[in-house]
Parts: structure tokens; sequence; C-alpha cells
């Protein structure tokens, strides 16, 4: 079959070949223009919250650095003030420090990767 055979075979039955008014190419241009619009606002928009999630990002990333450098700071000064006020018989370990504890050390790693 040749391809204009095979045109005219289907042109029936799409309406984008064949006989298109005016009328038809101008409502088509409209619905276009609409939704070109309407993907250029929501592209807008998009760039917009990605750049708000990217600071978000940075802000948690920051608290992150932070807490582990207040955790640090926290478990040095414990353990400085077992060192100087506590009971001289037990070691860092055995006096129930919280920030010198299996769990927390255990959670600083989790937190750190």
């Amino acid at each position: 079959m040749s391809p204009e055979n095979n045109l005219n075979r289907i042109q029936d039955y799409y309406s984008f070949i064949g006989n298109i008014s005016d009328s038809q190419i101008l409502g088509q241009n409209a619905q276009i223009m609409a939704f070109s619009t309407q993907a250029k606002k929501m592209h807008l928009f998009l760039k917009k919250f990605k750049g708000h999630i990217d600071d978000m990002e940075g802000d948690f990333e920051q608290a992150v650095v932070e807490q582990n450098q207040m955790n640090s700071l926290l478990k040095t000064y414990e353990g400085n003030l077992v060192a100087s006020y506590g009971d001289g018989g037990r070691s860092i370990e055995d006096s129930c420090l919280v920030f010198w504890s299996d769990k927390s050390t255990e959670l600083n790693e989790e937190i750190e990767q």
C-alpha cells in the first residue's frame, strides 16, 4: 500500500490529519497556550519550592552539626564534673553518666551516619 493510500485510509480516524478548519486550530491554540501558561506558573512554583527545600536542608544539616558539638561539649563537661566532684572510687563508665553511656554512644553513631 502506498503512503497516500495509507493516509487516505486512516485520515477519517484522526482529527489532526485532513481538513481542519481555522476555528478548530484557534481553539486548539487557545488550549495549548492555556496549558503553557499553567505549566510556566507550575515551573516557577517548583523552582521556588526547591529553593526553600534546599534552604531547609542546609539548616537541618547545620543543626545536626551543632547538636553533635553540643553533645560533645556536654560529655566533656560531665566527665570533668565527675573527675572533680565525683566519687573517687568509681570510674567514669560506672558513674551512671548521661553522655558517657553506651546508649548515648549508639545514638551519636546513628546520628553521624
